[in-house]
């Protein structure tokens, strides 16, 4: 058995492998707003001040600091994707629609990055039972995984599941939930505000946990 990684789009030369007859595939995909953060992360780490606005190196704190975060969602809406990748994968959707087109070739294991998170060994064992590995420890697999992935404040940055509801403020969360509705509900992702009413709906009488709070976000 071979494993290929990519992150290229289906065709891509570097990938001249995959798309074989026999072969099966695993996609990942995350909420959008992640994958912007998660982006700009990484091209601070990797020093691609062309990717800044006016050319100026910053990390996500820094630019949340700045108030500048809604430039870079702006650029995604525009875009359809991260700015930084658009040219080479497609927008967000469509870099996920046309893998999709492809996976329907042969077996496909889609999974949900906020899923993986929430139970990380029950992600683990359904990829190790689509690869035909059930005798697999699982949970052995991922204590390693975790010894090489500790949160390193870098590349490893946060590691977290809906990272942007810490970071966004809320009239940004909801432009960009306008402006993507269709891409979000293609992927299942509720708009933040009806996530919350559903958890409060299931709580459980009797709760007192505090809710989750917010730091208050600037004027419009």
């Amino acid at each position: 058995m071979a494993i290929f990684k990519t992150h290229n789009p289906p065709g891509h030369p570097a990938d001249g492998r995959v798309g074989l007859k026999d072969a099966g595939y695993i996609s990942v995909y995350r909420h959008p707003l992640d994958v912007l953060l998660s982006s700009l992360n990484y091209s601070f780490i990797k020093g691609e001040s062309r990717i800044f606005k006016g050319g100026i190196l910053k990390n996500v704190d820094q630019i949340i600091q700045d108030d500048e975060i809604g430039h870079y969602i702006g650029q995604f809406i525009h875009h359809q994707g991260c700015r930084r990748y658009v040219k080479l994968c497609g927008g967000y959707a469509e870099y996920y629609r046309n893998w999709e087109t492809v996976a329907a070739r042969g077996p496909h294991l889609m999974l949900r990055y906020e899923d993986i998170v929430a139970d990380k060994v029950k992600a683990i064992t359904s990829i190790a039972h689509f690869i035909g590995r059930e005798d697999a420890d699982c949970t052995k697999i991922y204590e390693k995984i975790e010894e090489k992935t500790a949160i390193d404040g870098r590349f490893h940055w946060r590691k977290k599941a809906y990272n942007f509801e810490g970071y966004v403020p809320r009239r940004f969360i909801s432009k960009f939930e306008r402006s993507c509705a269709d891409v979000l509900n293609y992927f299942g992702y509720e708009p933040t505000i009806q996530q919350r009413q559903k958890q409060a709906e299931v709580a459980l009488p009797g709760d007192t946990t505090p809710p989750t709070r917010r730091k208050p976000d600037k004027e419009l």
